[in-house]
């Protein structure tokens, strides 16, 4: 593969983000949060963020800044977020 090749390329090729999940190194902790959009259009809202598909998406066409809350009921720590960008 050539290096624009490379570049074109789509990231959700390459990188599995529930790899150390499955390998026991980390867990995944989305399920214990409550998610909230600042903003959203119908059948594109918080539950599209983290249906585990890159078909799916958030969108929205309010008022900048766009927020993403994630609450939990107790600390909690976080190592890593992951949300990736729709390419189009």
């Amino acid at each position: 593969m050539s290096t624009s090749d490379a570049s074109s390329s789509c990231c959700f090729e390459t990188i599995d983000p529930m790899r150390d999940v499955r390998a026991g190194l980390v867990r995944e902790v989305s399920a214990l949060a409550t998610w909230t959009v600042s903003s959203c259009k119908p059948g594109f809202g918080a539950n599209q963020l983290k249906d585990d598909s890159i078909e799916t998406y958030w969108q929205s066409s309010g008022c900048l800044p766009h927020l993403v809350n994630i609450r939990f009921k107790r600390k909690t720590v976080v190592q890593i977020i992951m949300i990736c960008d729709k390419l189009s």
